[in-house]
C-alpha cells in the first residue's frame, strides 16, 4: 500500500518569474518495497504543454518528496490542469491527483520614450523605445513608427512574462534634407490590441542653401572673356566642408573647392571664353565630396551680342502667364527692329523705342524657347541678319511628401498596396509609375497611371503590386513623370525605370533570409568539413525547410524549426566537395513563401594549379624552338609531369616539366624545324596532358597562339655595283619557297635614276618549287644617263594568298672607266626583305 499527496493550492498561478511547481509526497505504508515512475503533466484545453518524469524506489515505511516544475514560459493566458500520476514498474497506475490553475494574461507597458529630439542631416540616429511585460503570459509585441517620408517601419518581437525589450529603429536623415519640423506617429501593442499610441514632432537640422548665378556682362561676342559668378549662402545650422563647385561650358569643366560655415556666404567666380558654336548654356552644381551628393544645380545662359542691335530679356526663366520685358541695346539712330515670339510680332524704331513686353502663354510647353529679331534699313552689314535670344519656361513642380503602406498580404499570392501623398504648385497631370523591387534584386513590370493634381499638399494616389511568393524586405518603388513625357514612355510600356524618385520598405512573409555565408572562405581539399551559416529573422516561430544547392548539383533539403527573432542556423555540406570556385544557393521556405541567397567559396586551396603561357616561337643562330612558361598558381606543390606541343592540331612532341612549388615558374622549350613550314600556324601547349597531377582547375591547362611564317623569301642584288655610262647592268632576283607546296608568284622589278625617273620595269609570273630560283634582269644604260646612285626595287606577290615581299638594291653609274678608276673601292649596299 502507499499514499500520494500533492501539495499546492487548487488555483496555481503562473507568475512572471517562471513555471508553476507541483510538489508530490509519496509514503510506502505497505509490506513490500515499491519501484515505479512519477509523472507530472500540464494540460491546457486538452492539449499537453509540459511533462516532467521522476523514477522512485521506496522501501517499506519510507517517504519521499518530489518537486516537478512545468515549463509554461510561452503558454498563453487561461486555465490549465496539472496532473500527477504514480506508475508501477509493470505499467499499472497506482495513484493520480490533479490540481487546477490559471495563467494571468500579459500586461504590456511602454516604459521609456526616446530622449532624442533633434536629428542632424547626413547622420543615422537610433530611436529606442523600452517595453516591459508585467503580466503572466508572453505576448507577440509590435511597434510601428511612421515618420513623414523619412521612416516607416514595423518591428515584431516575442516578449516573455516579466521581461523587458527594446525597440531600436535607426533613422537615416539624408544629407541634403532641409531643416524642418517633421511629424511622426507611433503605435505599440500586441496582436490583439493597441497598448499605446501617440504623435511627436521631431526637429531636423538639415541643409538650406540658396544659390544665385550671374555673368559679368549681359551679352558677349564670340571669343570674349566671360565670368560666371555664383553666390552661395548657407542658411542652415550645419558647417559644410569639402564642398566643390563645378561649372561646365563648351565641353570644359572647372572645379573650385571651398568650405561654407553656418550663416556664411561664398562667392565663386569661373572664367572662360564665350563660345556660341554649340550650346550657350553653362551648367553649375554644388557637390559634397564627403557624402558624394549633389546639393544644388542650375544653369546660366550666355547671350550673344549681335551687330548693330541686341535684345535682352529681364529673366532667363519664366513661368506660364508671366510677363517678359525685352530691352533694346543699340547705338544706331535710324532703321527699325522686328521681333517674333509665341506667334507675336513687334516693331521698334531705332533711336526712339527702348523695348517691348509680351506674355508667356498659359499653355506654353516647358523647356527652351526662342525670341527671334533682326534690324532693317540701318545701312550696316547687319541688316536682315536674324539673331535669337533663348529663354526657358518653367513647368509645375510635383513631389511625393508622404507615403504609407495600406495592406501587406499574409499569403504568397496577395496584393500589396500603398498610398502616396503628393504636393504641387499648380493644377496639372503627372504620370505615376510604380513597381516592386524584390529581395533577389529583380523588378516587377511597371504599372502606370495618370494622376490629376490640384494645387496643395493633399493629393493622394494609390499604388499596388502582386507578390511572387518571395519573403523578406521588399521595396515599393515609384517615380513621377510630367504628362508631356507620357508618349515617349509608352513606347516602352513594359520597361521598368532605372531610377526611382522614392520607395517604401515592406517586410513580406513570416521570415527573412538575411545572410548566407560559409564558415571558411576557402577549404584545403575535397574532404574538408564545410558548413553553411544562415542568418534568419522570423516574425513567428514554426516549421521551415532549407534547401542547399551547390553549383547546379541536386539540392540537399533540411527541415528546421524557427523561433521568433534572429537566429543563426548552421548546416553541413555533403562531402566530398567539388574542387574549384563554387557557388552555394540557399532557399528558405515557410508557409508558402520562399527566400534565396548565394555565397561563393573555394575548394582545393591546397592543390597545385598549372597554367601555361601562350606558346612562343623563338629563333636564334638559325635554329627555332617552341617555348612556354608554366606557372603553378595553386596553393600546393606540383609533382613533375610533361608539357605537350601541337601545331594546327597535330601533335609535335612532349617535354618534361619539373616539380613546381606554389608560385614557382618554369620555362619549357622544344626545338622545332621551320624548314617548309611557311604559312599560318596555331601552336598549342598543354600542361599535364595525362592528368597526372590533381589540380585546383583542370580547365586552364591549355594555351594556344597564332603565328604566321613567311611562305617565300626575296633578295635583290646587282651583278656589278658600279658600271659606266653606256654599259649593261644585270640585276639578280633570288626567290626561295619556304613552304612544302609549290607556290605561284608574280614579281616586278623597277629601276629609277637619281632623279626618280623610271628607267626599267619588268614583270613576270613564275612558280616556286623546293629549290631557290634566280632571275636575271638586264638593263642597257644610255650613254647620256645621269651619273649617280640608281635604286632597284623588286615586289613579289604570292598569287594564292596575296602575301608580298619587297627587296631593293643600289647601282652606281659613273662616267667611262679610267685607269685610276680600277683602283677605287666601292661598298655595295644590298637590302633584303624580311618576313
Amino acid at each position: 500500500m502507499h499514499t500520494l499527496t500533492v501539495q499546492g493550492e487548487n488555483d496555481l498561478k503562473l507568475t512572471a518569474s517562471g513555471a508553476p511547481t507541483v510538489t508530490a509526497v509519496i509514503t510506502n505504508v505497505g509490506w513490500n518495497a515499491i519501484s515505479g515512475t512519477l509523472v507530472a503533466q500540464g494540460q491546457r484545453a486538452g492539449q499537453p504543454f509540459a511533462r516532467e518524469v521522476r523514477t522512485l524506489h521506496l522501501d517499506k515505511g519510507d517517504s519521499a518528496d518530489f518537486t516537478l516544475p512545468l515549463d509554461a514560459l510561452y503558454l498563453a493566458a487561461g486555465p490549465y490542469t496539472a496532473a500527477v500520476t504514480l506508475w508501477s514498474e509493470t505499467g499499472a497506475m497506482l495513484a493520480q491527483r490533479e490540481l487546477h490553475g490559471s495563467i494571468d494574461p500579459p500586461d504590456l507597458a511602454l516604459t521609456q520614450m526616446p530622449a532624442t529630439t533633434i536629428f542632424p542631416a547626413g547622420e543615422t540616429t537610433p530611436l529606442t523605445y523600452t517595453v516591459h511585460n508585467r503580466g503572466g503570459a508572453p505576448a507577440l509585441t509590435e511597434f510601428h513608427l511612421a515618420w513623414d517620408a523619412l521612416h516607416n517601419q514595423r518591428l515584431r518581437r516575442w516578449l516573455p512574462a516579466g521581461e523587458t525589450t527594446y525597440f531600436t529603429l535607426p533613422v537615416q536623415v539624408p544629407f541634403d534634407m532641409p531643416s524642418l519640423a517633421a511629424p511622426s506617429a507611433y503605435t505599440f501593442g500586441s496582436a490583439d490590441e493597441v497598448i499605446a499610441q501617440g504623435a511627436r514632432i521631431w526637429r531636423v537640422e538639415g541643409l538650406s542653401l540658396t544659390v544665385t548665378s550671374n555673368t559679368d556682362r549681359a551679352a558677349y561676342r564670340p571669343g570674349d572673356a566671360a565670368t560666371l559668378q555664383l553666390t552661395i549662402t548657407n542658411h542652415s545650422a550645419l558647417d559644410l566642408s569639402d564642398l566643390t563647385a563645378h561649372v561646365a561650358f563648351g565641353g570644359r569643366t572647372q572645379q573650385r573647392a571651398f568650405d561654407l560655415d553656418a550663416g556664411q556666404t561664398a562667392h565663386i567666380s569661373t572664367n572662360f571664353t564665350a563660345d556660341f558654336t554649340s550650346s550657350p548654356i553653362a551648367f553649375y552644381g554644388l557637390y559634397s565630396r564627403r557624402y558624394h551628393r549633389a546639393l544644388a544645380q542650375g544653369t546660366q545662359r550666355l547671350h550673344r551680342q549681335t551687330p548693330g542691335a541686341t535684345i535682352r530679356l529681364d529673366q532667363d526663366r519664366y513661368q506660364r502667364n508671366a510677363t517678359a520685358n525685352a530691352t533694346l541695346v543699340t547705338t544706331l539712330t535710324r532703321g527699325r527692329l522686328t521681333a517674333h515670339v509665341f506667334d507675336q510680332a513687334f516693331t521698334l524704331t531705332l533711336g526712339s523705342d527702348s523695348g517691348f513686353s509680351f506674355q508667356i502663354p498659359a499653355d506654353a510647353a516647358p523647356g527652351a524657347h526662342t525670341l527671334t529679331y533682326a534690324i532693317h534699313g540701318t545701312g550696316t552689314p547687319a541688316d536682315g541678319r536674324a539673331a535669337t535670344y533663348r529663354f526657358d519656361i518653367e513647368a509645375p513642380v510635383a513631389r511625393v511628401i508622404g507615403q504609407q503602406v495600406d495592406h501587406v498580404p499574409t499569403t504568397p499570392d496577395g496584393i500589396v498596396s500603398a498610398t502616396l501623398t503628393l504636393a504641387t504648385d499648380a493644377e496639372h497631370e503627372v504620370e505615376l509609375t510604380s513597381w516592386l523591387h524584390t529581395p533577389d534584386g529583380q523588378d516587377s513590370l511597371a504599372s502606370r497611371q495618370t494622376v490629376v493634381l490640384q494645387p496643395g499638399i493633399t493629393n493622394t494616389a494609390h499604388i499596388t503590386a502582386a507578390l511572387d511568393a518571395q519573403m523578406g524586405f521588399h521595396q515599393m518603388r515609384y517615380t513621377l513623370t510630367p504628362a508631356s513625357s507620357q508618349a515617349r514612355r509608352r513606347a516602352n510600356k513594359s520597361a521598368t525605370p532605372a531610377a526611382a524618385d522614392g520607395a517604401l520598405g515592406i517586410d513580406i512573409g513570416p521570415a527573412a533570409l538575411l545572410h548566407l555565408a560559409m564558415d571558411q572562405p576557402a577549404y584545403a581539399n575535397a574532404d574538408s568539413p564545410a558548413q553553411a551559416r544562415l542568418d534568419i529573422y522570423a516574425t513567428e516561430g514554426g516549421a521551415a525547410s532549407i534547401s542547399l544547392a551547390l553549383d547546379g548539383a541536386p539540392p540537399a533539403d533540411h527541415n528546421v524549426i524557427l523561433t521568433p527573432g534572429h537566429q543563426t542556423i548552421t548546416l553541413p555540406l555533403s562531402s566530398p566537395l567539388p574542387i574549384g570556385h563554387q557557388q552555394l544557393t540557399a532557399t528558405l521556405q515557410m508557409d508558402g513563401f520562399f527566400a534565396t541567397d548565394q555565397t561563393a567559396f573555394v575548394c582545393g586551396a591546397a592543390l597545385p594549379d598549372l597554367i601555361p603561357s601562350l606558346p612562343m616561337l623563338t629563333t636564334s643562330d638559325g635554329s627555332a624552338a617552341l617555348q612556354t612558361v608554366v606557372v603553378n598558381t595553386g596553393g600546393g606543390a606540383s609533382a613533375g609531369t610533361t608539357v605537350a606541343f601541337s601545331d594546327n592540331g597535330a601533335a609535335i612532341d612532349s617535354v618534361n616539366l619539373s616539380a613546381l612549388d606554389a608560385g614557382e615558374t618554369a620555362l619549357v622549350s622544344l626545338p622545332w624545324d621551320t624548314a617548309g613550314q611557311g604559312g599560318p600556324h596555331t601552336f598549342e601547349t598543354t600542361a599535364d596532358p595525362g592528368d597526372q597531377v590533381a589540380e585546383f582547375d583542370e580547365t586552364n591547362n591549355i594555351a594556344h597562339a597564332d603565328h604566321a611564317l613567311p611562305r617565300f623569301r626575296s633578295e635583290l642584288s646587282a651583278e656589278a655595283t658600279r658600271i659606266g655610262a653606256g654599259e649593261t647592268a644585270t640585276l639578280l632576283l633570288s626567290l626561295q619557297n619556304l613552304q612544302s607546296e609549290e607556290l605561284p608568284v608574280t614579281y616586278t622589278v623597277e629601276l629609277r635614276d637619281p632623279a626618280g625617273t623610271l628607267m626599267l620595269s619588268q614583270s613576270q609570273d613564275t612558280t616556286l618549287y623546293e629549290t631557290a630560283q634566280g632571275h636575271s634582269i638586264r638593263w642597257d644604260c644610255p650613254d647620256d644617263a645621269l651619273l649617280g646612285t640608281y635604286t632597284a626595287f623588286a615586289i613579289s606577290t604570292d598569287d594564292i594568298h596575296g602575301e608580298q615581299r619587297r627587296a631593293s638594291s643600289n647601282l652606281y653609274v659613273a662616267s667611262a672607266p679610267t685607269e685610276e678608276d680600277t683602283f677605287d673601292i666601292f661598298l655595295p649596299l644590298v637590302m633584303k626583305s624580311t618576313p
